[in-house]
């Protein structure tokens, strides 16, 4: 309990909690959730609760449209929400993939995350609550088991390439992520240069600084000599 106040007492501060040094499974998720709970909205905008909600019956009627669906309405939502929602989705799939060690299968992820993923700004009461809490772990179940199907590509690459994402090719996406890759090794590169002439031309201001301040050194001593003979 110690360990985790004092890495949430961190975070709140705008501090980076160092988890290496006082670190534990229990800590990072408690981190998580805090930081997607203290969010002005959800990952997904409220806005769209409803038409999100809709899904739910399409999929329960047609999985595949379903899907599709909501593949096309995720595609409504901000770049680094989608971001976002893809990295989560994807780690949690990994996460579930190991239920029978960590006991947190599809359904108890869906509990934990879903009022952070999707909220209803609409719920005034307790019944409307009770019945949003069971459509919110719907829509997350879907996210989370079609994860692969439904965030093939982050925002950024989709928005360059102006993908398609129902008709991409693998091998075409795969190319793309090839070609990312060198030009984000090669802004390194670019970066890393950058940085080095910064570093010498900060050298270079440092000697000229010494320089000028014996300079100046050596005028004062001039003068007190010449002021001494007169």
């Amino acid at each position: 309990a110690v360990v985790s106040t004092q890495s949430t007492g961190d975070f709140q501060e705008g501090l980076e909690p160092n988890l290496e040094l006082r670190g534990d499974t229990h800590t990072v998720s408690s981190l998580l959730k805090l930081y997607l709970r203290v969010l002005p909205d959800s990952i997904i905008p409220s806005s769209l609760y409803e038409d999100f909600v809709a899904i739910i019956l399409t999929h329960q009627i047609n999985p595949v449209e379903g899907v599709n669906e909501m593949q096309h309405l995720l595609r409504r939502i901000p770049a680094s929400n989608y971001n976002t929602l893809r990295m989560l989705c994807t780690f949690l799939y990994k996460v579930q993939t190991f239920s029978a060690s960590n006991l947190m299968d599809l359904n108890n992820l869906s509990i934990v995350f879903s009022p952070t993923i999707l909220k209803n700004r609409g719920a005034d009461n307790l019944e409307k609550e009770m019945e949003d809490i069971q459509k919110l772990k719907k829509v997350t179940e879907i996210m989370i088991t079609n994860s692969s199907k439904l965030f093939p590509v982050d925002r950024q690459l989709e928005d360059e390439n102006e993908l398609d994402l129902t008709t991409i090719d693998t091998e075409e996406l795969k190319n793309m992520y090839q070609i990312k890759a060198i030009k984000l090794q090669v802004q390194s590169r670019e970066l890393a240069v950058k940085e080095q002439e910064l570093s010498d031309l900060r050298a270079r201001v440092s000697r000229l600084t010494e320089t000028v301040a014996e300079q100046e050194t050596q005028i004062r001593q001039s003068r007190n000599k010449i002021d001494s003979l007169e």
